[in-house]
């Protein structure tokens, strides 16, 4: 356990355990967290820092009750799973003689040999050699049908004339000579094809076989480590990963995510629970050069992953005592700013989630089933993220949730946004064109890919600002998700993320500020109908 360097006796600690996947750093993190930044920037080069790394503190209490804190990275750190004044992995498989290395070298030793098998000389000559005579099969028989055609439009100019009966028949036995040397070419190649294809065929079964064979083995060296993954949690029970994601995914089958279990999180309460330690509050922070999407950046407090931790922390918390979710529950106060018999335009409060989820909780859409009674309608048109107000259009038929879902899919409605940004930019209006694309490994970040994004469009304008912030009128072309928050946020888009974001922004606010102010939708008249929110945010 590590001693604080500053003096922490004036900070109150906190009653609750950290709410990992929703917080705001407890100021005993954030002292321990700046305490580790510091180390670690004295003690490496810029060159060593430049890929950057996720780390994370969990403050503990020991047994005579004396306040410290650990601290622990995700993954490897300069290619190593341990470092001095780090909590260790659970379960380390680097080390150079260990089963998962004499695993690894084995699925090698096959990579190998299909390598060699796809390269040999013998196999790459068939392979060329089959595309030749293919080619060659198609020209001639292309120019022996072409010759043949002309042929036969010759022996038809002849049949208009009277010819004699030997003249017919000989004009037949033409015609069933080409037609039988036609398919008699044909068959010789078809037959020297497939001797080819045979002898090819005996490189790629081999082929096919090995990569069987490591997919087999990769899976069960898959399975196995996750089956050493063995997590604890504060009541003294113990799951290995493997099992607990079997339970997670209803499939015994089905692996955990790469690198389940290997993150900064599950780390430091593995390693507290193991030295009877009392875990406090735990944070997870970003170290050095900004990530490869440029969405985690140096020194910037993060929720913990969902994919791979969200199941394995929620184990490990067990018999703690955690703050409440604060997604559980959330302002209802819903303002309806126009309603027809066809459709519902409600202003929805920041914090309020659009649908039903997973989770018990609550929802606009469920009020509003619930206070309309439409529980026999799709209703929902569009969504806004949790925490970002504003109108929500709704469809009280079904018949009108079909028209107003092709006029977002043509792209004809029409969304004004208006946000606060952390600082001021340089731009005072603009385009953003940069593709996204869902982070899977951490989700529900989205992140920029110019080679498997799908297209992603914002214009925006700076309608007014300060010395700190700006606030910028964003018209979203496309509509994909977290889309206006990482054209805000990341360096290609403004390089200022909206106020409040705590998945793509530095600063922390009472809320995310980003209202969804306008929205401009047609009828079944064909008559343009547009929305807006009076609503302004409170603070500027």
């Amino acid at each position: 356990m590590r001693t604080f360097k500053t003096d922490i006796s004036n900070i109150e600690v906190p009653k609750q355990f950290t709410y990992p996947f929703f917080y705001q750093p407890h100021d005993l993190c954030k002292i321990a967290a700046k305490e580790i930044e510091t180390e670690i920037l004295q003690s490496h080069t810029n060159t060593k820092l430049l890929e950057g790394k996720m780390f994370g503190v969990l403050v503990v209490s020991d047994q005579n009750g004396k306040i410290g804190y650990l601290a622990g990275f995700s993954g490897l750190w300069n290619q190593k799973s341990t470092a001095k004044g780090f909590v260790p992995p659970i379960y380390d498989i680097t080390q150079p003689s260990s089963y998962f290395k004499k695993k690894e070298n084995e699925i090698s030793l096959i990579n190998q040999k299909i390598d060699a098998l796809k390269c040999d000389e013998i196999f790459q000559t068939k392979i060329k050699q089959l595309e030749k005579l293919k080619l060659q099969q198609s020209q001639q028989l292309t120019q022996l049908k072409l010759s043949f055609d002309e042929h036969k439009r010759l022996r038809d100019e002849k049949r208009k004339s009277i010819l004699s009966e030997q003249e017919n028949k000989q004009l037949i036995r033409e015609s069933q000579f080409e037609k039988a040397e036609l398919k008699r070419q044909k068959k010789q190649f078809d037959i020297d094809i497939q001797n080819l294809e045979q002898e090819i065929d005996v490189f790629s079964q081999q082929i096919k076989d090995l990569q069987s064979l490591r997919k087999k083995m990769s899976f069960n060296l898959q399975q196995w480590i996750f089956d050493q993954f063995k997590i604890q949690n504060a009541n003294g029970e113990t799951i290995s990963i493997s099992n607990l994601f079997a339970i997670h995914y209803n499939d015994n089958n089905q692996l955990p995510p790469a690198g389940a279990g290997d993150c900064a999180g599950p780390k430091l309460l593995q390693y507290a629970y193991n030295q009877n330690y009392k875990p406090i509050c735990m944070a997870e922070f970003w170290i050095g050069k900004n990530s490869s999407d440029n969405i985690r950046k140096h020194g910037n407090f993060y929720p913990a992953c969902q994919n791979k931790c969200k199941p394995i922390l929620s184990f490990m918390m067990k018999g703690l005592d955690v703050e409440p979710n604060p997604l559980l529950s959330s302002n209802a106060d819903i303002k309806i700013i126009h309603e027809d018999d066809e459709i519902l335009v409600v202003d929805k409060p920041a914090g309020l989630q659009t649908v039903d989820g997973k989770e018990n909780v609550i929802s606009l859409e469920k009020i509003i089933r619930e206070r309309y009674n439409l529980f026999d309608v799709p209703l929902i048109v569009h969504r806004l993220d949790m925490h970002t107000s504003g109108i929500v259009v709704m469809a009280k038929t079904k018949a009108m949730h079909k028209y107003l879902q092709q006029q977002f899919a043509e792209q004809k409605v029409k969304k004004t946004y208006i946000a606060i940004l952390e600082g001021k930019i340089n731009q005072t209006k603009g385009t953003i064109d940069l593709p996204l694309i869902a982070d899977i490994e951490n989700r529900p970040y989205q992140k920029v890919d110019f080679k498997k994004g799908k297209k992603a469009v914002t214009t925006f304008q700076v309608i007014d600002e300060n010395e700190n912030r700006s606030i910028v009128k964003f018209c979203p072309i496309t509509g994909r998700t977290h889309q206006l928050r990482v054209h805000a946020a990341h360096p290609m888009g403004l390089n200022c993320a909206i106020l409040g974001d705590r998945l793509y922004g530095t600063l922390p606010a009472d809320r995310l500020y980003l209202h969804a102010q306008e929205i401009e939708i047609f009828s079944k008249q064909n008559k343009k109908m547009i929305f807006q929110s009076k609503k302004t945010f409170d603070n500027f």
